[in-house]
């Protein structure tokens, strides 16, 4: 019989899994105008320096996206989104500190099964911990995962 603890990292590798191989399909569809340098990672170092108030990280699934066409000036903006693993601590922690409200399935994650999870929003939160990511956090609670989406 398995503990919660370990059903829930076994859930949540599931999720994972589904995820690469959902953003593997995405990126074989391009723009031939655009050059995309995507990159899927689980590199929990680089979203731990991107976000580094985010602790207790367990797992972490991205995609990176960089965008350049010819067009482009300086930097080329870059995608970014992904889902964080958190620990109970630190799940704890936001879950106490801040207020969440309950929120719709955001249009970017439609690579989650409708009703698989319970996204919650909380601007502070958000504020907080987003550093310089243009974008959205989401949490759930039951599966201790933050949802993150935006742009560098």
């Amino acid at each position: 019989m398995m503990r919660g603890d370990e059903h829930m990292c076994l859930k949540n590798s599931c999720y994972i899994i589904c995820l690469i191989i959902l953003l593997g399909l995405i990126g074989a569809c391009s723009n031939n105008d655009i050059n995309y340098e995507k990159t899927i990672s689980t590199d929990i170092e680089f979203v731990q320096e991107k976000f580094p108030n985010i602790k207790n990280v367990e797992s972490v699934i991205f995609s990176y996206l960089v965008k350049d066409d010819d067009r482009s000036i300086g930097l080329a903006p870059k995608e970014f989104s992904g889902i964080i693993c958190i620990g109970p601590e630190f799940a704890k922690s936001i879950s106490e500190k801040y207020k969440w409200k309950k929120c719709k399935q955001p249009v970017d994650a439609l690579f989650f099964e409708k009703g698989e999870y319970h996204f919650l929003y909380n601007e502070n939160f958000e504020e907080k911990y987003r550093n310089s990511l243009i974008g959205t956090f989401y949490y759930d609670k039951e599966k201790q995962v933050i949802y993150f989406t935006g742009e560098y």
